[in-house]
């Protein structure tokens, strides 16, 4: 045991250097937790920015306007909830499936086609609708029905948003109320 006492207390650098080793690898050990640790953390920000919202249906109709023969739209109450922890801008649109026919048609939300003597008191939604992060808006769609596809039986309709990054949420629609616009007050 005196020679290994002495072996030390002659090699003093030796002592040192392998002080100063053990030093560094134990700082390097909490080093290497510590950038795991933010590595998890900065996965889940990354997750949490990343595009992710809903849209909820609450009621649509289909609006005639007598004054304005042959003209028909399309009106819906929606709620666009953004999950993610980023602002988001989504544009909502409108899908038929028409009866007896394969395709589908595309109509676009106009925020022009509301009638002021109408609907003045609702909340109408813009082209595009920029959500706040973890934020919810709620708000009315409008899209004009094409001449040619006012008579025709529709199946089904698909009430979409799609943000900037293409990522897209929809909801189904079966059951439209008629509205009858005849006497202005």
């Amino acid at each position: 045991m005196q020679e290994i006492n002495d072996l030390i207390l002659a090699n003093k650098k030796w002592l040192i250097g392998t002080f100063l080793t053990l030093v560094a690898l134990y700082f390097g050990y909490k080093r290497l937790k510590i950038m795991s640790r933010k590595g998890k953390i900065d996965n889940t920000d990354f997750e949490n920015k990343k595009s992710n919202f809903s849209v909820y249906l609450h009621q649509g109709y289909r609006l005639y306007d007598k004054e304005k023969k042959k003209l028909k739209f399309l009106l819906f109450n929606l709620d666009v909830s953004n999950k993610s922890t980023s602002k988001i801008t989504v544009t909502p649109f409108v899908i038929v499936k028409l009866k007896d026919i394969g395709s589908k048609i595309k109509l676009l939300h106009n925020k022009e086609l509301f009638l002021q003597e109408y609907h003045s008191k609702i909340e109408k939604f813009e082209s595009n609708i920029s959500i706040e992060d973890r934020g919810k808006k709620s708000g009315w769609i409008i899209c004009e029905i094409p001449a040619e596809l006012i008579d025709k039986r529709i199946e089904y309709l698909e009430v979409l948003c799609a943000d900037t990054s293409g990522n897209v949420s929809k909801v189904e629609f079966y059951l439209l109320k008629d509205i009858y616009y005849e006497d202005k007050n």
